[in-house]
């Protein structure tokens, strides 16, 4: 269905993309870690807490020897920013 002739209701995300009401709540009541913008990827609620834990866990986890000088290039969807 033709979201901008549609007579259902629509929301816009936090991103500014536009989905139908019930297509965000099917998207938001799946079991996933992380929900994001199913068009450009950026996380649709604060998930602030989630990367606290993350981040704790990684700290806690020791590297192994091989791996200890490898990186990774990553874009966050979010800010955009390349680390």
């Amino acid at each position: 269905e033709d979201l901008f002739h549609s007579t259902s209701q629509a929301r816009v995300l936090p991103c500014g993309h536009t989905l139908h009401k019930k297509c965000l709540e099917q998207l938001l009541g799946r079991d996933t870690a992380v929900h994001v913008c199913p068009l450009c990827k950026r996380t649709l609620v604060d998930h602030s807490f989630t990367w606290q834990q993350l981040d704790l866990a990684v700290a806690c986890t020791p590297l192994p020897a091989e791996l200890a000088n490898k990186t990774v290039q990553m874009l966050c969807n979010d800010c955009h920013t390349k680390a």
